[in-house]
């Protein structure tokens, strides 16, 4: 879906990758150098020089592949970033089951740090802080999953537990 609409309109992808400036200036540019090409093609030929025309064309052309080319460089940076959340999230679930708490909360930290707009991860989070009695931490990880995800299954359980 991101990739059809990245090839579509240009930018479009950058923003549902969570890279909304750089996809709002690339189809910012890609839309206005095409725009001229084709005023200066179909609409006002005569106006335009022809060789202004083809290099808004060829900037086109480089805006699009740029676009192209950004999506696919953070797509495979989050998938990195998701892989790495995932091997913390299991090390700190297997520091749980060791009764480690500490060690589990740093893996689950780093995991946070990684990809902070996680629900799951933020629930298990703070299900470790309830653990350990650290009810201020906890609410401020409740408080993060209410704002990351308000209607999951995690929000849910997160109201239960915050206090304001």
């Amino acid at each position: 879906m991101i990739w059809l609409l990245n090839v579509l309109f240009p930018g479009s992808g950058l923003v549902l990758l969570r890279r909304e400036w750089l996809g709002l200036v690339l189809a910012f540019f890609f839309a206005t150098c095409l725009s001229l090409y084709i005023a200066g093609t179909w609409i006002a030929p005569v106006v335009m020089p022809v060789w202004l025309v083809y290099t808004c064309l060829l900037l086109a052309v480089l805006g699009w592949g740029f676009a192209q080319w950004f999506a696919v460089v953070r797509h495979r940076e989050l998938a990195a970033r998701t892989a790495q959340a995932d091997d913390l999230l299991q090390d700190g679930q297997r520091f749980v089951t060791e009764g480690e708490l500490s060690n589990a909360i740093h893996a689950f930290e780093a995991a946070r740090v990684l990809d902070p707009e996680r629900p799951d991860l933020l629930l298990r989070l703070a299900q470790l802080f309830d653990q350990t009695g650290d009810q201020g931490a906890r609410n401020d990880v409740c408080r993060q999953i209410l704002q990351v995800a308000p209607r999951s299954q995690e929000a849910e359980a997160a109201r239960k537990w915050y206090v304001p």
